[in-house]
This record gives structure tokens, sequence and C-alpha cells, in this order.
């Protein structure tokens, strides 16, 4: 653990991990870091729309989304990536919002070739 702003300065810049927890505060905007991120050609390896400006959680799950550890099939060395975040639901859920490109590439990759074929399924709730 390193304090900081990991959305503007990584503390890890090379390193990928095998487990990710995480519980970002709900509400809290990246206005302060939006200057520095518009400057960049991508944010940590994500390159379509950013989440809306008052949805700093977003952003920091397309952070953790770039520090998934690769999954290699017979390869010990890289299991892939096992992630637990606490949201409130309606970024990833809401189809029509304004992040629900940034929402999808998180879910997507989440979901994808970086975790071991032997996790648990997700399941999909609704409210």
């Amino acid at each position: 653990m390193v304090l900081g702003n990991t959305l503007i300065d990584d503390p890890f810049p090379d390193q990928r991990f095998d487990y990710l927890l995480a519980n970002p505060p709900f509400g809290v905007d990246w206005k302060a870091e939006k200057k520095v991120i518009d400057r960049w050609p991508n944010f940590r390896g994500y390159s379509g729309k950013l989440p809306r400006i008052n949805d700093g959680a977003l952003l920091f799950l397309l952070y953790m989304v770039s520090k998934f550890q690769d999954y290699q099939t017979s390869n010990r060395d890289k299991p892939g990536s096992r992630t637990a975040i606490v949201f409130n639901g309606s970024p990833i859920s809401t189809s029509k919002s304004s992040c629900s490109a940034s929402a999808k590439f998180a879910s997507r990759n989440a979901s994808s070739t970086k975790k071991s074929p032997t996790s648990t399924p997700r399941r999909s709730t609704t409210t």
C-alpha cells in the first residue's frame, strides 16, 4: 500500500497483480486530475471515452484493469488476476450512461482472458 494519487501518479508503473481489492469513494470527482489526464494519449491503456468527471470510482476501476496480471495457459507464473471492487452498481449496469463505454471495457477485460478459467462465475444482479 502506498499513499498517493494513483490516477495521475502510478506508484507501481511496471507491476501487475494477482489480487486487487478496492472500495473507492463514491461521488468523488476527478476534476483536479482532468488537466493531466487529458494530455495523455490514453488512460492506462484505455483509449475510449472516459467516465463522467463526477465518477472517480469508475476511473479507478480502469486503473485496476491496467494492473491485471496476464493469464497464460499452463503457466503457474501467469495465473491471471482476481479482482473485487465495491460499487453501487449503476456505472456498470446503466448502458445509457455517458460512461457506458468505459464500463463495458472494464467489464469485458475483467471477464476475458485476463482471469483464470477456474474463476468463479460472476452473477449478474439488477435492482
